[in-house]
């Protein structure tokens, strides 16, 4: 649908600055602080059962490539940079704060979030995300990013997936090789006499091929990215 919208630019450009969204998130200062703790303990489960202090937990840390500005990775302890580590992994995050707000909550019964967060400013990130992102099917990475067995290949699938990508093709722990456009009718193909453009709607929806030897390579144009 992309492709076919590009051919009427007269159209379309004019809607481009109503195509952005502006993400940020957003502090509700006036929710019980026992209402959070439900948020957390319903949405953000899979944060509370973690145990970070194992040295398998906290194996990995983030930090920012000065070259290419993207996240990489450094074994925590061994690798330079841990004191330059990015705070991608929230779920230990969601752990402290449920903790913090948890003892403040026996002697503060009938808090709110921002007597909270008056007392501990520090969590003020932590709990903007959780109120937040809590409303979201898909707005986390349900999982430790810090953990041995973390593979950042299956980061990087996820995020290809929203771009349309398939034919996932693992080359390693921390890259994968993707196709993009699989089956999308060839410029020949579409001038070619005569033209009967329905036959080229479910193109999205193409089948392996029939024709090859076991062995062959059917590979298309494609593309990959790497984390290390």
């Amino acid at each position: 649908n992309t492709l076919l919208i590009e051919l009427y630019p007269e159209s379309v450009d004019m809607l481009e600055d109503a195509m952005a969204v502006e993400e940020k998130l957003e502090l509700i200062p006036d929710m019980p602080l026992v209402q959070l703790k439900q948020v957390i303990e319903t949405q953000f489960d899979w944060a509370l059962s973690e145990d970070f202090e194992t040295p398998e937990a906290k194996h990995w840390f983030w930090y920012q490539s000065v070259e290419k500005e993207e996240p990489r990775l450094g074994v925590r302890g061994v690798d330079p940079g841990e004191n330059k580590e990015l705070p991608l992994a929230i779920a230990p995050r969601v752990q402290r704060s449920y903790a913090a707000l948890t003892e403040f909550l026996q002697s503060n019964p009938k808090a709110l979030t921002i007597d909270f967060l008056l007392a501990q400013p520090k969590h003020m990130e932590s709990i903007r995300r959780i109120q937040t992102m809590a409303t979201t099917a898909y707005g986390e990475i349900q999982g430790n990013l810090w953990h041995r067995d973390m593979k950042p290949m299956h980061l990087l699938r996820a995020k290809l997936s929203f771009l349309g990508a398939n034919r996932f093709d693992p080359r390693g722990d921390r890259w994968v090789r993707v196709t993009f456009f699989q089956g999308a009718p060839l410029i020949d193909e579409l001038n070619g006499e005569p033209t009967d453009l329905f036959a080229f709607d479910d193109w999205s929806y193409a089948s392996a091929p029939t024709d090859l030897k076991v062995g062959e390579d059917f590979d298309t144009v494609e593309n990959h990215e790497s984390l290390v």
